[in-house]
């Protein structure tokens, strides 16, 4: 969903795919949960319940692990 490339032209640039992008501008600058993310998988994309958690929880692991959120 996003990838971290690090060299000495870029120093650390981030790139989302479009639904990262898409979830990235429907949250930003909002306090946000899980659950906020995986209504909007749900409600923009055709996943069930589950797969919007799954990947939910996958990409806030993610914005976490790249020190986007808190």
């Amino acid at each position: 969903i996003l990838e971290n490339y690090n060299n000495e032209a870029t120093r650390d640039m981030i790139t989302f795919n479009s639904t990262a992008a898409f979830l990235w501008e429907s949250l930003e600058e909002k306090e946000f949960t899980q659950d906020d993310v995986k209504n909007l998988l749900i409600k923009n994309y055709s996943v069930s319940t589950e797969i919007a958690q799954e990947d939910s929880d996958a990409i806030i692991r993610e914005w976490f692990n790249a020190s986007l959120v808190e």
